[in-house]
C-alpha cells in the first residue's frame, strides 16, 4: 500500500498502535454528510406513532449494542425523574430486550419508546423530533450520529472518548 485513509485521528492512532504503521502512511479524511441532514419540522406521524404529546424528547439513535452503551442511559433517565421527558431508542440490536427489561425494572417503561430499526432516510425525521441527542458510546471510529444531529441543529451530548471530541467541541457544538 502507498497510503491508508481513515475517518478520524483516533482511528489513525489505533492503526499506528495496533499494526505499527508509520503515521506518514495514514491520512485522515472526515466523512461528509448527505444534504438530507438539516433542520426540519416535527414529523407528526412519528409523534403519534411514539405516543408523544408535549414531552421533551431525548433521542438515542443507533445500534442497540454494548459498544454504544445504551443501558447507561436508562440509569441516567431514572435519575432525571421528569414526567415531561421521554427517551426514544431509535434502532435495533441485541440489547433491545435487556433495555426493555431494565426500563420495566426501573419503573420508567411508560416514558421510554423503542422504534426498532430506522431506515437511513428516516433518520433526519427522528433527529428533528429530538430536543437532545445522546451518544454515550464507549468507542466510536468517527461518530456519525453526532455529526448528523448537529447538521439538524440539535444539541448533542456524547461520551468524552475515542473520536467523539473530534466531532463535538465541548460547550460549543455539543457537550462531552
Amino acid at each position: 500500500y502507498d497510503q491508508i485513509i481513515t475517518i478520524s485521528e483516533f482511528t489513525k492512532k489505533e492503526l499506528i498502535n495496533t499494526f505499527n504503521i508509520s503515521k506518514n502512511k495514514i491520512s485522515v479524511a472526515y466523512p461528509g454528510l448527505k444534504k438530507m441532514y438539516k433542520p426540519g419540522p416535527n414529523n407528526q406521524k412519528l409523534l403519534k406513532k411514539n405516543q408523544i404529546k408535549n414531552e421533551k424528547i431525548l433521542l438515542f439513535l443507533g445500534g442497540l449494542k454494548t459498544r454504544k452503551n445504551p443501558l447507561f442511559l436508562l440509569d441516567v433517565f431514572k435519575k432525571l425523574n421528569r414526567k415531561d421527558v421521554v427517551l426514544i431508542f431509535a434502532g435495533s440490536g441485541v440489547l433491545e430486550n435487556s433495555l426493555k427489561n431494565k426500563a420495566r425494572f426501573l419503573g420508567v417503561e411508560d416514558k421510554v419508546r423503542f422504534t426498532g430499526f430506522v431506515l437511513e432516510q428516516e433518520k433526519p425525521d427522528y433527529y428533528n423530533l429530538a430536543d437532545i441527542v445522546l451518544l454515550p458510546s464507549l468507542k466510536e471510529g468517527f461518530g456519525m450520529i453526532a455529526a448528523e444531529a448537529q447538521a439538524c441543529a440539535k444539541p448533542v451530548v456524547v461520551s468524552d472518548n475515542s473520536s467523539l471530541p473530534e466531532v463535538i467541541k465541548d460547550s460549543k457544538s455539543g457537550f462531552l
